[in-house]
């Protein structure tokens, strides 16, 4: 039926997508020649308003993979895998990242979590709407639906897992994000929600921003610039984008290119790294997850833990 009445609930919100899709196809070329220009890029009021959407369940699964040593604890990691991923990616993460061996001392006061995707559904190659037991970011909807599904994942883990920890440990200066793919564009949310700090207000930090493939998809074309650069600025943030050489090709778009450039006008001179691994697709090699260590290692050192 036209109005998918009588259909299952996950064709009728694809239906949903579609149809809203297509209404904004035909409302932009009106609104464009009205204005002079395309609806206003998503700033302060949006994310500020899309970190009210949080919906307590499904509850985040929380792994401790590393605990600081000692009572205080000033600086957490958050790890976060991608699509159809699962713990053992997690443990994968960390492990290639050996933080004790490259940062030494500076990571006693440090404790790392890995979270995993709060979407208990498979790929559409599975069956459509098919629950399982493991969690994962792909949603069988694709990415008609995914832009939301990662909104709410990211607020709640900025509410379950980021926010709760700071209130538990006051003494959390900073926190640092490490996500791939999927688990990259959730990574990417997270301070967007957050928003720019005013002095004096306590609230999380994030200084360290690790981006590997991030899947940021429609994200890449709508974020105010001048927004993500004043959030970096006051948050004191630090970026490192990494990539297979071989998805950032010109048949697939160039996407890390394009975004490198985005955050090279966000980010003052020293605070990006950009790196692309030759012969590597769509992947987390070891040597990649070396490089996200020495930078938050460097990161630590140079301001110190906290």
């Amino acid at each position: 039926p036209p109005d998918g009445g009588g259909w299952p609930m996950p064709w009728r919100r694809l239906l949903a997508h579609v149809a809203a899709l297509r209404a904004l196809e035909r409302q932009a070329p009106a609104v464009c020649c009205v204005s002079g220009r395309w609806p206003p890029l998503l700033g302060a009021p949006e994310f500020q308003a899309l970190g009210e959407l949080h919906h307590a369940s499904p509850p985040i699964k929380l792994r401790v993979l590393r605990s600081a040593v000692g009572p205080r604890v000033t600086r957490l990691v958050v790890l976060l895998h991608g699509g159809l991923q699962s713990e053992r990616h997690l443990q994968y993460m960390f492990q290639c990242m050996d933080l004790e061996a490259c940062a030494g001392p500076s990571a006693a006061s440090v404790e790392v979590v890995g979270v995993e995707a709060d979407f208990a559904y498979k790929s559409l190659a599975a069956g459509l709407a098919q629950a399982t037991a493991g969690f994962s970011y792909l949603r069988f909807e694709g990415c008609l639906a995914r832009i939301g599904e990662y909104i709410m994942s990211a607020v709640r883990v900025l509410r379950q897992c980021v926010e709760r920890f700071c209130e538990r440990h006051p003494e959390c200066a900073a926190v640092d994000l490490v996500g791939f793919s999927a688990g990259g564009m959730v990574a990417w949310l997270l301070p967007l929600l957050l928003g720019p700090l005013a002095e004096g207000q306590q609230r999380p930090r994030i200084g360290g921003l690790a981006l590997l493939s991030p899947r940021l998809e429609g994200m890449n074309d709508v974020w105010d610039e001048g927004y993500v650069r004043e959030l970096f600025r006051t948050h004191g943030t630090e970026v490192f984008l990494g990539y297979g050489a071989l998805e950032d090709i010109d048949s697939k778009g160039q996407p890390f290119s394009d975004l490198s450039a985005r955050l090279r006008r966000c980010l003052p001179g020293g605070r990006l790294e950009v790196r692309g691994y030759q012969d590597k697709d769509h992947t987390m090699p070891p040597e990649e997850l070396q490089d996200v260590a020495r930078f938050l290692s460097r990161l630590w050192k140079r301001n110190g833990p906290s």
